[in-house]
Parts: structure tokens; C-alpha cells; sequence
């Protein structure tokens, strides 16, 4: 990929900088100008002015705004600065690229197969059960079994930004542990062999189902334009575990963001309202007619 200077988290505002020199010697006449910049969407507004000769020791400063959010997320995306003599009508351009990266979005490799946190999906698997009590026995050893998942904080597909896992919480029983604790900066890598690993734990008392849910609060690494504040995005995974006394049978459950399903339902209730206001206005345009 380009240097991260040239990098931007789509949706990001980054600022196109571009100088003008008048490099004539001091004394002779200021040199008009006409400039602009491009960009995949278009060319910008355009900076009229002049800059007095000095031999070049000074220029003058000209910002251009990059919108990330009108592009797709890609590497060496073209931008170019032209500048104009308006009194020779000499033009220059000067050409460049920048890398806009999606936002981060946490996987989960179960099994080697990779489960996205943004959809609802479930994936069942068997490990053993280390079993040394018998349940006729008070105080004997609980039954455990662990499981080993991997976290991806770039699924295949487009180029991605760096995960920060903020913090995690946690409902349902507490039988049901894992060793996944807070990180920054997970190298965005499409590579599943290259994923985070951790534990998923159960320790009980005795064989049955155990279900517990946990929450992920994420966001973008924090050092580019355009990144989603820390702890400010959701994504959920529900572990049952039913164990027996020489298996253990492992459901996880990708659970979507909130916010997507609050989507849902404001859209559900949307078409119950029109379709309550077009009953309503059925009747009474019967009871006009």
C-alpha cells in the first residue's frame, strides 16, 4: 500500500494541499493565477489570485477538500492539482493517489471458516470434554472445554482500516469465559492464518447448556481521517455450550449491530403508518363520494 500519509478511512474529509511560487526575481510584475484540483467525483472550485515575485522564497497556500465518502474504497485512487497562468496561459498539473480504506469490521474464523459480525450467521462444532467428576459426588471436579477462535479485522474484499477492540461486556452465564481482551491497531490483513487467536471457556458443575452473549465495542485505529470514535461501534457473538460427559457441543452466533436491527424496525414502522394513513384515507374518500 501507499505511505499512511495517503491514507483515508472512507467517509473522512482530507485536506489536498497546493503551493504557488512566483519565482521571478523581486521587482518584476506579480504572476495571476487559476488553480483547481480533481478528483474521481470531479473537479473542485477553483482559486483565483496572484503571487508577487520574490525569486521564489515564498508561496501561497491553496486548501482543496478531498470528500472520501463519494469514492469506493480502493488503493492508488487518482487526484491531480492544475495551475494556471492566466496571463501566459501555461498550465501545470501535478498528480498524485490516495488509499481510502473501509472501516473496520471485526471476523470471527470458527473452524476455519470466516463468520461476519455484520449478519446473522451460526456455526456449530464439537470439542472434548475434560471431565473428572461425577455428579453423584459433591465437590468433584467440574467439567471444562475450551474452544479456539480467531478475530480477522479485515475480511476478504476491499482494502481495510486497523481494528481497536475498546472494551467487551458480557450477559448471560458466567460459566462461559474467553481470554479475548482489548487491542489497537489490528493489522487490517486479509490472510486468515496471519488472524488474532483466543479462547473460548467453560467451566460448570455439571453437564447442561450454558449461553452467554458477548458484546464487542471496536472502532477504527485513531490516527487517520475519517475514523468512528472509540467504543462507538457494536457487534455481538452468542456461545452456548452443552456439554456432556464426553463432548462438548459449541453454537456461536454472529448477532448484528443494534443499530442495524433498530433500522429495521423504524422502517417496519414506517410502512404500518402508511399503511394506517392509506386506510384513512380510503374511508374518507369514500365517505366524500
Amino acid at each position: 500500500m501507499p505511505p499512511r500519509r495517503n491514507w483515508v478511512i472512507q467517509g473522512g474529509q482530507d485536506p489536498v494541499y497546493a503551493v504557488v511560487y512566483n519565482q521571478a526575481p523581486a521587482g518584476s510584475g506579480a504572476a495571476a493565477y487559476q488553480a483547481y484540483a480533481t478528483f474521481p467525483y470531479g473537479n473542485s472550485n477553483s482559486y483565483v489570485g496572484s503571487r508577487a515575485a520574490d525569486g521564489g522564497a515564498g508561496y501561497d497556500t491553496l486548501p482543496f477538500n478531498f470528500d472520501s465518502s463519494r469514492v469506493a474504497p480502493g488503493t492508488n485512487i487518482p487526484i491531480s492539482v492544475t495551475g494556471t497562468d492566466t496571463a501566459t496561459g501555461f498550465s501545470l498539473t501535478q498528480s498524485g493517489s490516495v488509499t481510502v480504506l473501509a472501516h473496520a469490521a471485526p471476523a470471527l474464523i470458527l473452524q476455519g471458516q470466516i463468520v461476519y459480525l455484520s449478519s446473522k450467521n451460526t456455526v456449530t462444532f464439537q470439542t472434548p470434554t475434560n471431565n473428572n467428576f461425577a455428579e453423584s459426588t459433591p465437590g468433584g471436579t467440574p467439567a471444562t472445554a475450551s474452544a479456539n477462535p480467531q478475530m480477522m479485522g479485515d475480511p476478504p474484499g476491499v482494502p481495510t482500516d486497523e481494528l481497536d477492540l475498546d472494551s467487551i461486556t458480557f450477559s448471560g452465564s458466567s460459566a462461559i469465559t474467553t481470554s479475548l481482551q482489548p487491542f489497537t491497531d489490528l493489522p487490517a490483513n486479509d490472510d486468515p492464518a496471519q488472524a488474532f487467536g483466543f479462547q473460548l471457556n467453560v467451566n460448570v458443575p455439571a453437564w447442561g447448556d450454558y449461553l452467554t452473549t458477548f458484546t464487542l465495542h471496536y472502532s477504527d485505529e485513531q490516527d487517520l481521517p475519517g475514523a468512528f470514535a472509540p467504543g462507538s461501534e457494536l457487534a455481538s457473538f452468542t456461545v452456548e455450550a452443552d456439554i456432556e460427559s464426553d463432548v462438548t457441543t459449541w453454537t456461536v452466533t454472529t448477532v448484528p449491530e443494534p443499530g442495524a436491527l433498530e433500522l429495521v424496525a423504524v422502517a417496519a414502522a414506517c410502512a404500518l403508518a402508511c399503511r394506517l394513513w392509506r386506510a384513512i384515507l380510503a374511508r374518507n374518500v369514500r365517505h366524500v363520494s
